[in-house]
């Protein structure tokens, strides 16, 4: 739970200012299974 309060800062600035790399294939199925793990875990 305290973790979510650190990645939650982060995921909602990448959701919002991606990175200029979005092409990158890594990118939104990494943001992808962040999320799934954190509201699994909440």
């Amino acid at each position: 739970m305290a973790a979510a309060l650190y990645v939650l800062p982060g995921a909602a600035s990448a959701l919002t200012n991606p990175p200029p790399n979005v092409q990158d294939t890594g990118y939104w199925p990494t943001l992808t299974a962040l999320l799934l793990a954190m509201t699994s875990t909440a």
